[in-house]
This record gives structure tokens, C-alpha cells and sequence, in this order.
């Protein structure tokens, strides 16, 4: 069934596509949400609740892709997830790791106004982006997004992971001259 088929039943209420899409897209939003998470019990639930919040959401939404639109619903519900559990419990673990690595590059969130200028500094990351290689892009959207380790994306890219790690760092140092350019630092 494709992504038109899929937003059509949601359309229409039929409540059995909830079951197509978990079919199709299910085992990729959990190790989404396993790798940030680490939790099977915790990765299970962001998916069912992912499954409700499409069938909340669709109609009015008509996404054009319905894994980049679930998964990032799973993404989000992971997060909140993870922060929740982090309150209670302080310690170190791979998303941190992984965003600590960001946070010299990224201007601090402290302010209001750092809140209203989140969006803008959305933009600039993404035409950051646009403007690396395929090859740069993913590795660092692997990591910093769907928050996979250095290892796994060597693996999965047939890449060393020294060559991994340098090309992130590389991507990072870019990142905070950019933003530094673009007046966000």
C-alpha cells in the first residue's frame, strides 16, 4: 500500500489502515525510537502512540511522505519521552553524548528570545545543509537526528568509524562558523 492509499483510508476513517502502516513503517519508527530510547517496552509505546497521533492527525495534515511524517512524530514522542525520564534521573547516555556534541556549534536556548529565533536558526542548519554532499548530509542526519551511534553508521555506510568521526567534526566546526556568519553565535 503507498503513502496516497494510506492517507486516503486515514481520510475516509477507516481505522484497519492504522494496521497497514504499523506493518510498513513500524520496524524502522521502533529502532528509531529504540536507539534513542534503549528501551524495547519504552520504543513499542512511542509507536502506538505515533499510530494515535496519525489517526489524530490525518486528516487535516496530507503528508507527502509517510515515513518522514511518522517517524518524525516518533522522533518527537522519543525526545519528550527521554527528557521526562532524564528529570528523574540525571546520567550520561548516547543521545546526550550526541547532542553534547552539537552544543559548542548551536547558541544556547536560555532566552525567550533564543525560543522566537529557534525557527530562523532551524533555516540557517537546513541551508546549512543543503549546501554539503549526499554523503556528508546523512552522516550527519544519521547521527544527530535519528540519533544513531558512530559505529552503526560506519557500519551501515560501509565507512571506517575514524572516518566517521572526523567527518562529523569537520561538519560541526562548519556548522558553528556558519551560524557564526550568520549572526546566530
Amino acid at each position: 500500500m503507498n503513502d496516497s492509499e494510506i492517507i486516503a483510508r486515514l481520510t475516509q476513517r477507516d481505522e484497519t489502515v492504522l494496521e497497514e502502516a504499523a506493518k510498513q513503517y513500524g520496524g524502522s519508527c521502533r529502532a528509531l525510537a529504540l536507539r534513542l530510547l534503549r528501551d524495547p517496552r519504552d520504543a513499542e509505546e512511542c509507536v502506538n502512540d505515533a499510530m494515535l497521533r496519525l489517526w489524530d492527525t490525518v486528516p487535516p495534515a496530507q503528508p507527502e511522505s509517510m515515513y518522514a511524517y511518522l517517524s518524525t512524530i516518533v522522533r518527537n514522542l522519543a525526545c519528550d519521552r527521554l527528557r521526562s525520564k532524564s528529570r528523574l534521573k540525571r546520567g550520561g547516555d548516547s543521545v546526550s553524548l550526541a547532542l553534547d556534541e552539537l552544543a559548542d556549534c548551536l547558541p544556547s536556548g536560555d532566552s525567550t528570545e533564543a525560543e522566537l529565533d529557534s525557527r530562523e536558526l532551524g533555516r540557517a542548519i537546513e541551508a546549512f545543509l543543503d549546501a554539503q554532499t549526499k554523503e556528508r548530509r546523512i552522516i550527519f542526519m544519521q547521527r544527530y537526528w535519528a540519533m544513531m551511534s558512530v559505529r552503526e553508521i560506519a557500519q551501515r555506510y560501509q565507512l571506517r568509524e575514524n572516518t566517521v568521526k572526523s567527518t562529523l567534526k569537520r561538519m560541526r566546526d562548519r556548522l558553528a562558523d556558519y551560524l557564526k556568519k550568520e549572526g546566530f553565535l
